[in-house]
Formats: structure tokens, C-alpha cells, sequence
């Protein structure tokens, strides 16, 4: 619950033994906080009701017990019916107010009971606790509904793991497992520490991390993360991180962490009731001694009016109409892979103007793949020109090779072997097949070798360049017999991304380091809105805050390794993806874990929604805070009335209209 500077909320907590009860056995050693409060339902309600019996249907034997104050047993019931609901109120109230000097609404709530008593309004006392009791407790039913969607993500995170030592495999606490020792996962286990896959290879289920439904392949070389499920193949992992610093617990944190971000409205609401709590104490007190305002009344019917303002003096469900609202829109968003660290970037992102992308990374997959294998002339095939430029790449380990070699694996060519290897750093490489020199390479390392260039290649290549793609010559014997075209591809879902941020009102722009023709070429294919090409890391970081200045709000996603400069400097920063992710972590006010584009406009959508929820929920307890106190001095409304829908019942509508986002799914994102 939130706290603020005068009154105080109970915090959920869970008790390993009741200190209220002592000997008595009751639920809370089984069941914590709650099962205390059913408990005390359970007695009150069973004494309330008791009493009204005796009262309306057995008051033959409704007696007097205490002559001088004209005490019935109906009375008692209901007095012992306040007390036994009201006893865990009174006593963590009057701890709160002495160990933090706060005036808790437990016992401003169980102080207007006991005055009830004293007038003689012996029901209303009973039903205010009990009322009071059973909205608490379904209130912290509601609210704890989000920490437990938090609680749920410890359950994918193995305690244990197989560690080999000493050429023996033992299982051993995952806490004690070292940096760079080796553990072993089998199929159907989960992963329980980051690392690198050494041996073996298997399909890994991801979507406890990314939200990603489908599995993604990994072999050797390749990166794993705890929590995620090996679905088959038995692994061996060189461990990477220890546990605490996992991905995985990174996450939780983060989640976590996000709970104690305020946002705008909160530091407003803090204000507010930093006024609005002793004027209306002060307000009850002078109505209990002075008379009401308006009327001149007799003394029980003065102190009446006074204990009801003394029940709305608290803010409790303008208290929690901002938090409730916030962490149940993080938690959604968890679920779908976006971790936002905390509710103020949730609150920035509804205000969004404009929201600015890097290229590469982001709105391409970052990676090469081979579009278009060229011969020159018909001399040559497809599959011959392929077969001896893989011949040659397959000993680099550079992206494009890769990208080369991956390709000609997919066509299923037979390759072969390369003598007198050499590689050119950022021009290409060269070597020697069935006695063939072999050059595949860019244009610095065919003028470094001489190599004559026609206008009809020249012509090839500068056309595929200006379409963002990369261009490789691929020479036998100091003649080009043809060119390998590759580029980075698209995310499919990158064009409805940009047409979902715009439907929104949101201005579209991407900021790139490649050249303009590629930039252009990209931003026409998208329909992005506008674009800025040949930019440094420092020049995106002038261009966020100029777009700040001009638009308003301004959102940036990169993938933040090259592009955290520009992320920390947004109003709101996004890292995309696992790229970086440490980095990301670090930089960004939110993550996209699955390095979807399309969590963006869902982010966006759920930010207006959450805001929109927590402003009603504002609204709300503040005009009917009002109205009751004005009610209340009018005669209009009882003590009950006002616990029902001045304190814990407007709390309640408030917990509950901020549970709904929990379950918000966007109709046009689907």
C-alpha cells in the first residue's frame, strides 16, 4: 500500500504466527495476514448477527445487563462484535502511531467506533469495523493479485544445477556455482545460469523471458539464458553469470524496482493530502466541540458528525489509485516482455509526441543475409559462382562470411578446399582453389589488386547500394566473374509498427548512421515520416533533443549498445531486444525483452489506458471525498455510509478499476 505523510495504510505482510492472538489458534500461521482477517470476520459477523436476533426476534430475552448505562444483551454482542473485529485494527494502528508518529486509518476507524459506542450507536459501530475489515481484506486480495504475477516468475528459475568438478557430475546450489564452470542441462529441464552453449545443441523456449511463443535453435557458441527451457538436447554450458546476476533475476529486479518510481500524479496526490488530512481532523474536532457550521445541534448528534469526519479525514483510496493503477500496467506489460523500470516512464510514455528509431538493430534484424548471387556472364552459373566465393569465406569468421556461408549451406553446394588463406581487414579475402586465385572482396581490395572494373558492374553495384544493400565482387584469376548482393533484412512486423504509431498521432522518424540512399530507401519503404542518415552516436543525441524541444515527448528505441547515448537523453528510452542487453538494462527507462516492434505501439496504447484509469480513480476520490464531507455536515449521511463508500468502498471500486489492466488486451495489436 502507499503510504503518505499523515495518514498511513497497512502494508500486506505475511505473518508466521499471530501476535494478536497468541495461544489462539487462527489462520494466519497457515494462510498470513489474510487468514488473520477471515478469521475476525468470521467472529464479528457471527456476534453482529447474534445481536440483531436477540434484538428483532428472541427480544423477549433481550434483558438488561448493565442497569445504570440501560445495557441489553444485544448491546454486548454488538460491542463484543467491534472489539473482536476491531482488536488487529486498533493494535497495528496504535503501533504505527507510535513507532512512525502517523495517524494510521485503523485507528482513526476503530477511534470512531469506540466513539459510536459511547453515543450509544451500538450497530453502527459493529457494521463500521466489520465493514471495515471485510473491504480490507478483499483488498488485499486485489492487490496482492499483482505481486503474485511477480511471485510467478521465481518458479522458472532452478535452485539447483548439475555442475562438473573434478570430471564428475554433482548437483549443487545454483548460488554456489562459479563463473566459467561447466553445468549440464537434459531435455525437459530449465536452465538455471546464464552461459554459452559448449556442446550440444537444442531448441530453447524463451518465452518466460521474451513472450516469444515460438523456440529458437541454439548450438554451440551460442548464448542461453536461466529460466528458459531446454525443450530437447542434453547441453553443456560454460557459465557466464553468477545466479543473483542472471538475466533472469536482472528482470525481477527490475519489475521490482519499478513499484518505487512516482510518477507526476502521485507527488501531486502526496501534496494534496498533506492539507487535506489535518483540515479535515481539525474540521471533525471543531464539530465535535463547537457544533456544526451551519446548525446549532445537541452534543451526541455534534460528536456523530465529528466521527464521520473523522472516517473520511482519510485519503486511503486517493492513497492507492495511482500505484494500484501503475504496477498493475507494468505487470502487464511484463507479460509481454516489455520491463519498464518504473511508473513514471509507464506515465511519460502517454504523453508521447513523437517516437524515434535506430535503423539497424531495431527496424532491421542486425543481421546480413545473401539477397542475390550475380554471374556476369553466361559462362558462369549461379551455383558455380557461390561455390567458390563459400569456398573461401568459410575460413573467416566475419558477418558477411557467415551470412555467405550460411546461404550456400541452405542451397546444399559442395565446397571446396582453399590453399594460401589470407583475410583483408575491412576490404575482403584472398586465396587459392584448384590452383585458382580467388579474390571475393569490396572495391579497396580490387584496387589494391589491380583488378579492371567494367561500367556495367560498377552500374550493378551502384544501384544495389542505393537500395541499402552490401555488394561483393567475387574474382577467379584477375577477372570479376560475378557479385554477391546482401543486406540487412526488415523485421517482418517493422511497416505495421510504424503504421500502428502513426494511427496513434504519433510522429515517426528514423535516425541512422548508413548513407542517405540507404536511408532514404528504407524510410520510403516503411512510409516513415521523416529521417536524419549519417549520424554519430553524439549527432543522434542533438537530434533527440531538438525533436524534444519541437514536438514535446519524445520516445527513442535502439538496441542499446552504440545507441545509449541517444536512449539515456529521451524523454523515454527503449532497448531493444537481447542485443546489449546489460547495457540496455542499465540505460534505458524500458526494455523490449522479445525485440518486438509491435510491444511499441502497445506500450504506447497501455500507457494511455493505465493513465486514463488512474486519472478517474483521482478524480473519483477526490469530488466524492468532498461531497461526503459536505454530506456529513448537512446530517445527510451515517457513520456506516461513510466507511462504505467515503473509505474502504471507494477504496475498493479504485483497487479494483485498476485490477482491469491486468487483463487489458489491445483489440487492433492482436
Amino acid at each position: 500500500m502507499h503510504d503518505t505523510q499523515f495518514v498511513s495504510r497497512r502494508k500486506t505482510k505475511i505473518e508466521t504466527q499471530c501476535r494478536i492472538c497468541g495461544p489462539l489458534v487462527c489462520r494466519a500461521e497457515t494462510e498470513g495476514l489474510l487468514g488473520h482477517i477471515a478469521f475476525f470476520i468470521y467472529i464479528s459477523s457471527f456476534l453482529i448477527i447474534s445481536g440483531l436476533l436477540m434484538t428483532y426476534i428472541a427480544s423477549n430475552y433481550n434483558i438488561i445487563i448493565i442497569p445504570f448505562t440501560k445495557t441489553r444483551i444485544s448491546d454486548m454482542l454488538l460491542i463484543a462484535a467491534t472489539f473482536s473485529g476491531g482488536l488487529r485494527i486498533f493494535v497495528e494502528g496504535f503501533e504505527e502511531l507510535i513507532k512512525h508518529r502517523e495517524f494510521d486509518i485503523d485507528l482513526l476507524v476503530f477511534s470512531a467506533a469506540i466513539g459510536a459506542i459511547l453515543i450509544g450507536f451500538y450497530l453502527e459501530a459493529a457494521l463500521v469495523v466489520n465493514l471495515f475489515v471485510i473491504a480490507d481484506y478483499l483488498e488485499s486480495i486485489a492487490v496482492s493479485k499483482a505481486e503474485k504475477e511477480i511471485e510467478k516468475l521465481t518458479q522458472y528459475f532452478p535452485n539447483t544445477a548439475r555442475v562438473i568438478r573434478n570430471g564428475e557430475e554433482k548437483e549443487v546450489p545454483s548460488n554456489l556455482i562459479k563463473i566459467g564452470e561447466l553445468i549440464i542441462v537434459k531435455p525437459g529441464e530449465r536452465i538455471p545460469l546464464d552461459g554459452t552453449i559448449i556442446e550440444g545443441e537444442a531448441n530453447i523456449d524463451q518465452s518466460v523471458l521474451t513472450g516469444e511463443s515460438i523456440p529458437v535453435y541454439k548450438t554451440v557458441g551460442e548464448e542461453v539464458f536461466a529460466g528458459t527451457f531446454c525443450m530437447d538436447g542434453r547441453l553443456i554450458i560454460k557459465v557466464k553469470r553468477r545466479a543473483e546476476e542472471s538475466l533472469f533475476n536482472k528482470i525481477i529486479d527490475l519489475v521490482l524496482k519499478s513499484q518505487k518510481q512516482k510518477t507526476e500524479i502521485e507527488t501531486f496526490i502526496e501534496k494534496f493530502s498533506k492539507y487535506y488530512v489535518p483540515i479535515i481532523l481539525i474540521l471533525a474536532f471543531t464539530v465535535m466541540i463547537g457544533g456544526s457550521l451551519l446548525f446549532s445541534e445537541a452534543r451526541f448528534i455534534r460528536i456523530y458528525k465529528g466521527l464521520i469526519l473523522l472516517v473520511l479525514s482519510c485519503p486511503c483510496a486517493l492513497a492507492i489509485s495511482v500505484p494500484a493503477g501503475m504496477i498493475s500496467g507494468i505487470v502487464n506489460a511484463a507479460r509481454k516482455g516489455i520491463l519498464i523500470k518504473g511508473s513514471k516512464f509507464l506515465e511519460r510514455a502517454s504523453e508521447a509526441k513523437v517516437v524515434a528509431l535506430d535503423k539497424t538493430g531495431t527496424l532491421t534484424k542486425g543481421e546480413l543475409v545473401v539477397r542475390e548471387v550475380i554471374p556476369l556472364t553466361s559462362k558462369y552459373t549461379v551455383n558455380y559462382v557461390l561455390s567458390l566465393a563459400t569456398s573461401l569465406e568459410k575460413a573467416s569468421n566475419h558477418p558477411i562470411s557467415r551470412a555467405v556461408v550460411e546461404h550456400a549451406n541452405s542451397q546444399g553446394l559442395k565446397l571446396l578446399e582453399v590453399s594460401r588463406f589470407r583475410e583483408y581487414p575491412g576490404k575482403g579475402i584472398h586465396g587459392v582453389v584448384n590452383g585458382k586465385t580467388l579474390i571475393v572482396g569490396n572495391l579497396k581490395l580490387l584496387e589494391e589488386f589491380n583488378i579492371p572494373l567494367t561500367n556495367n558492374v560498377i552500374s550493378i553495384a551502384k544501384e544495389k547500394d542505393a537500395k541499402g544493400a552490401k555488394t561483393i565482387f567475387v574474382c577467379e584469376n584477375r577477372g570479376i566473374i560475378g557479385l554477391i548482393v546482401l543486406s540487412d533484412e526488415l523485421k517482418p512486423e517493422a511497416k505495421r509498427a510504424i503504421k500502428e504509431i502513426k494511427k496513434q498521432g504519433i510522429r515517426t522518424i528514423m535516425l541512422t548512421g548508413d548513407n542517405k540512399d540507404v536511408a532514404t530507401s528504407i524510410a520510403r519503404e516503411l512510409e516513415i515520416d521523416e529521417y536524419h542518415a549519417d549520424l554519430l552516436p553524439h549527432e543522434k543525441v542533438k537530434i533527440i533533443k531538438k525533436l524534444s524541444q519541437k514536438y514535446g515527448s519524445t520516445i527513442f528505441a535502439g538496441d542499446g549498445v552504440n545507441d545509449a547515448p541517444a536512449i539515456s537523453s529521451a524523454d523515454v528510452g527503449i532497448a531493444m531486444g537481447m542485443r546489449g542487453i546489460d547495457v540496455s538494462i542499465e540505460t534505458a527507462d524500458i526494455v523490449l525483452a522479445n525485440d518486438d516492434l509491435m510491444n511499441i505501439p502497445y506500450l504506447i496504447e497501455l500507457s494511455k489506458v493505465t493513465k486514463k484509469a488512474v486519472r478517474f480513480n483521482v478524480i473519483l476520490s477526490i469530488f466524492l471525498k468532498f461531497v461526503l464531507v459536505i454530506l456529513a455536515l448537512l446530517g445527510f449521511i451515517t457513520l456506516i455510509e461513510a466507511v462504505a463508500f467515503g473509505d474502504d468502498g471507494l477504496a475498493l471500486v479504485v483497487t479494483f478499476n485498476s485490477m482491469r489492466i491486468l487483463r487489458y488486451k489491445s483489440k487492433n495489436l492482436m
